[in-house]
């Protein structure tokens, strides 16, 4: 997160979780999530997809 408060949640699988600013997490985006935010302040987190190089053999990559 590069900005969070106390009220957001983020829900992975059913469970609750809090992350801490400055810190990265792993999370398997193919299992159940979502993020509520019930502060008054912002939410803001960086995130990005990412495939392990040994996973690319074979997938056609299409660059936009």
């Amino acid at each position: 997160p590069i900005t969070t408060n106390h009220r957001v949640r983020f829900m992975i699988d059913g469970r609750p979780y809090r992350f801490k600013l400055g810190e990265a997490y792993e999370i398997n985006n193919r299992k159940m999530h979502s993020v509520m935010n019930k502060g008054k302040e912002d939410r803001i987190t960086f995130i990005f997809d990412y495939i392990p190089a040994d996973k690319l053999q074979g997938l056609t990559i299409k660059h936009v």
